[in-house]
């Protein structure tokens, strides 16, 4: 994989998920990682994965799905946590804007992993550990299932 459309496409492929919505929800990761690791990690990230800045700065919108977050929310924040390894509100927030981008609670995981898997390809170990410090327990694979 060349850079983040390659990701992207890949992404689609395999979880059987349109390119908008991936496109959205690795934005939405992207900005995350921006927010949490600040302006000097992400822009050495952006070096090590091309357009990843553009993606981050406009994430696509998402298909318009029907039913929306409204009644999944009842029981969704513990299976937020479960599959997505994070305790109370990082990791469902991290799943609500996945869902938000059009990505289901079971798609989720894998896209997660998916993009974990892809900076890890991309980024030295130095980097890629201090990134992850900085996002702490908002997005980990310790309990991630297969999409």
């Amino acid at each position: 994989m060349a850079g983040i459309s390659d990701f992207i496409t890949t992404a689609a492929q395999k979880l059987g998920v349109p390119p908008e919505a991936v496109q959205a929800g690795t934005g939405g990761l992207l900005d995350l990682v921006r927010s949490k690791a600040g302006g000097d990690l992400f822009g050495q990230l952006t070096k090590a994965v091309p357009d990843a800045g553009k993606v981050a700065a406009a994430p696509a919108e998402p298909p318009t799905a029907s039913g929306g977050l409204g009644g999944m929310l009842g029981g969704l924040a513990q299976k937020a946590g479960e599959l997505l390894g994070g305790s109370g509100g990082a990791a469902v927030g991290v799943l609500g804007m996945l869902q938000k981008a059009g990505i289901s609670a079971d798609k989720a995981p894998g896209l997660v992993r998916m993009f974990l898997d892809f900076l890890k390809s991309k980024l030295s170990p130095d980097l890629l550990g201090k990134v992850l410090a900085k996002l702490g327990d908002s997005v980990t694979t310790d309990h991630i299932s297969p999409a």
